[in-house]
């Protein structure tokens, strides 16, 4: 099986899917993986939490969750979905098979940069966007 990572959102559960014969009401943003994600010619098997949890059932969430790392490890494959491709977001994820196994440094040294007091002003936007030249 293949292990789904992405985000609820906030949007509700407004869109139906049948699963076992049974309708079952999922995110916009789960909706649009799954859409995605649906091979044509064959079957796929994916773990979803939304789908493979009853949420709304407290002692089989209980149960559940502390299984999800497992459920994670024991994955052929996980696949992280990021939302539907905008923002040049395909031309982001395409940079990024260039780069080795550093990714992950790469990645916490951005957020560290980032992170940093600078970046949480209000007024940065107004000192790039009107500079002529800048230089960080």
């Amino acid at each position: 099986y293949e292990a789904l990572s992405y985000t609820w959102g906030g949007q509700g559960l407004t869109e139906p899917i049948f699963c076992n014969g049974k309708s079952l009401l999922i995110t916009k943003n789960l909706h649009s993986a799954l859409l995605k994600l649906r091979l044509r010619q064959e079957s796929r098997l994916l773990w979803v939490d939304a789908i493979c949890i009853n949420q709304l059932d407290l002692n089989e969430k209980n149960k559940q969750i502390p299984l999800m790392m497992d459920i994670y490890k024991l994955a052929a494959r996980v696949i992280v979905w990021l939302g539907s491709e905008a923002d040049d977001s395909s031309l982001a994820l395409t940079s990024m098979q260039f780069l080795d196994t550093t990714l992950l440094r790469v990645y916490e040294s951005q957020s560290a940069v980032f992170g940093r007091p600078w970046f949480r002003r209000s007024w940065i936007r107004q000192e790039i966007i009107m500079a002529k030249d800048i230089v960080v």
